[in-house]
C-alpha cells in the first residue's frame, strides 16, 4: 500500500514539473535577454554644451525573473 502511495506521489509531483516546465516555456516569457533603448536628451540651455557627452543609448540585461 505504501509503494501505490508513493508512486502516486511521485507521478503527480514529476507531471507538476513537467507541466510547469512546458508552461513557462509556452506563454512567451523570455529568461534573459537585452534591451536597447535609444535616449533623447531634452536639456535647458545651460546644459546644452554637455549634451554630448549624455548616453545615445542606454543597454539593459535581465536574467531570470528580472
Amino acid at each position: 500500500m505504501k509503494r501505490i502511495i508513493l508512486s502516486i506521489a511521485l507521478l503527480f509531483s514529476a507531471a507538476g514539473i513537467y507541466a510547469q516546465s512546458s508552461n513557462s516555456a509556452n506563454t512567451g516569457k523570455i529568461p534573459e535577454g537585452t534591451i536597447i533603448y535609444t535616449v533623447e536628451w531634452k536639456l535647458p540651455e545651460q546644459m546644452q554644451a554637455m549634451a554630448s557627452s549624455f548616453p545615445k543609448e542606454l543597454t539593459v540585461y535581465f536574467k531570470g525573473d528580472s
